[in-house]
């Protein structure tokens, strides 16, 4: 399975973003986004739960091949106003919604590095 990791930032432990990284759209409504985000958090927030975590950050691994798959999706030489300095668009989700929900209903506590409060690994 292919991680999906655009809500989330290693080295930032519990913190989840709604409309980060290579989730936005510029042919539809973002609504659909949100709610499968919505639910990729509140599946993750669950399997913690159960496994007694309190504490989690994305692995470093993961979210740079996603990183990764971002870039080599998005090749193509053309340039728009989604583009950084370095031509990197780090906005938009370069496929379908449905690949999108797809991904994040797929992605799930795996995609994470347990870890103690006090910063250590568990």
């Amino acid at each position: 399975m292919k991680a999906h990791l655009g809500n989330t930032i290693a080295g930032f432990p519990n913190f989840f973003i709604l409309l980060g990284p290579h989730s936005g759209l510029g042919h539809n409504s973002v609504v659909p986004m949100i709610k499968a985000q919505v639910r990729h958090i509140g599946r993750v927030l669950d399997q913690m739960g159960r496994e007694g975590l309190q504490v989690i950050t994305p692995r470093p691994e993961n979210q740079e091949a996603f990183e990764r798959e971002m870039r080599q999706q998005q090749i193509g030489g053309c340039a728009s106003g989604y583009q950084d300095a370095q031509g990197r668009n780090t906005t938009l989700w370069p496929g379908t919604v449905s690949e999108y929900e797809k991904r994040m209903a797929q992605s799930g506590l795996e995609q994470y590095r347990p870890t103690l409060s006090s910063g250590g690994e568990r």
